[in-house]
């Protein structure tokens, strides 16, 4: 399996919310490099800015699910025991397993593409809506590195991530933390650029974390 020598992804969020939208818009890009080519048969979902089917979207818009990058195959199996939490009447199991299904769906099937084959360099790109989590609350969240991939010896990730004019950062919500015990893992810094009202959030780690910024109007 590949490992991540550099990953660093760059995020601007736009705030269409405040003209009266029920979302913001997060463009997000990517260039990562690894140390052998990514295999050609994974196939990663990924998050898109088309509409989604209104039954759909009354359960993904509560601005939690995870919606960034994630390996197809994946998905599939975290959703295959589907029947058995129906059968004994797992309802939190049944309602993870739709969500899901869902994101399965309204997300883009890709394989991810070398820009340049003797480096093994990749760049990727896309956008999508982010809803609220609360009343004008918003979080960006992705995993880094994406499913199906590791972090070589001395590999480093880092985030860069443009919020909208006048948005406040949430210190106590934003963060990296390791997924498999939820530690904080490595501390935001958070710029303003007074000229136009803007906070840049910055992570840089040599971990495997998912990172969260949330932030409010």
């Amino acid at each position: 399996m590949p490992n991540i020598k550099f990953q660093d992804l760059n995020a601007v969020i736009h705030n269409t919310s405040r003209y009266g939208l029920d979302y913001d818009v997060a463009h997000v890009t990517m260039l990562m490099q690894t140390d052998e080519l990514i295999q050609s048969d994974l196939i990663w979902a990924i998050p898109h800015i088309e509409d989604i089917n209104p039954k759909a979207l009354n359960l993904l818009k509560d601005g939690k699910a995870p919606l960034y990058p994630t390996l197809k195959s994946k998905l599939r199996t975290d959703v295959s025991d589907i029947l058995q939490n129906v059968d004994s009447d797992n309802k939190e199991g049944v309602y993870d397993d739709i969500e899901k299904l869902l994101l399965l769906m309204c997300m883009h099937e890709t394989t991810i593409d070398p820009i340049d084959t003797s480096n093994c360099l990749y760049l990727v790109s896309y956008k999508y809506r982010l809803y609220p989590v609360e009343p004008n609350n918003f979080e960006f969240k992705v995993l880094l590195p994406f499913d199906g991939l590791n972090i070589a010896n001395g590999g480093r990730l880092q985030v860069t991530c443009v919020t909208p004019t006048n948005a406040i950062i949430n210190s106590s919500i934003t963060r990296a933390e390791d997924v498999t015990n939820g530690q904080t893992v490595s501390e935001e810094s958070v710029q303003l650029l007074s000229n136009v009202s803007k906070n840049v959030v910055t992570f840089f780690i040599q971990q495997d974390p998912i990172f969260t910024i949330r932030y409010n109007y």
